[in-house]
């Protein structure tokens, strides 16, 4: 039993300390930055505006834009990142509003920050797989809509949210590579605020699905 007991409190020293040593060999040129874009798909929504029955909504293909700094420790990679999400609503169902074409967005920017692990992919050193997810603060989601009387009515606010992430990435020159990634980014239920008016809010799911191409440079 004393045995055992011994063996409870090396194990996960001996875990720790093979840990923070994988950090402090990485080597000074695991820093690195990344620059991406792609294409986004954003699911249907259940959306209800106060005082109305809920009702659907449906969007068209949208774009996300962003970039990341990291690090990376071994096969593992942290980093920080900003990306901006933009979906055209190409039907609402909302009594007042716009039904179909130029019926508005629902964009947010987000601040992330991800945990990534690495192989490398096919026995080269330069092609590599990842996958992982992070956590991301929503600084500010909009629901923006064309009113019947060709008017822009706004609902925005701020959360919280997750994504997973699966992409590749190749090496083309000593310090830069290209990669791709499938994203899966859940922002949940929301509720947002009227910016004109206090009384007024608008709920609404925001799941969404992107395939993202960039650039990295390490440094």
């Amino acid at each position: 039993m004393s045995n055992y007991r011994s063996l409870q409190r090396v194990i996960p020293a001996f875990l720790i300390a093979t840990f923070f040593s994988n950090l402090a060999s990485a080597d000074e040129s695991a820093w690195y930055g990344r620059l991406n874009g792609g294409f986004t798909s954003l699911g249907d929504s259940d959306v209800a505006i106060s005082g109305q029955a809920a009702s659907t909504a449906e969007f068209d293909t949208g774009s996300l834009f962003g970039g990341a700094i990291g690090r990376q420790f071994g096969p593992f990679r942290v980093e920080g990142e900003v990306a901006y999400r933009s979906n055209d609503v190409s039907s609402a169902g909302l009594r007042g509003f716009r039904q179909e074409s130029d019926a508005g967005d629902f964009a947010s920017l987000g601040l992330g920050v991800n945990l990534l692990y690495e192989r490398n992919l096919f026995g080269s050193e330069k092609a590599t797989s990842y996958f992982g997810g992070g956590l991301v603060y929503i600084q500010e989601v909009d629901f923006d809509l064309m009113s019947d009387a060709n008017e822009e009515v706004s609902f925005s606010d701020s959360g919280f949210g997750f994504q997973l992430i699966l992409g590749a990435r190749y090496q083309i020159a000593k310090d830069w590579d290209l990669f791709a990634e499938a994203r899966y980014f859940d922002g949940g239920s929301l509720t947002l605020d009227s910016e004109t008016d206090s009384g007024a809010s608008l709920e609404a799911d925001y799941s969404q699905t992107a395939v993202v191409f960039g650039v990295g440079y390490r440094f």
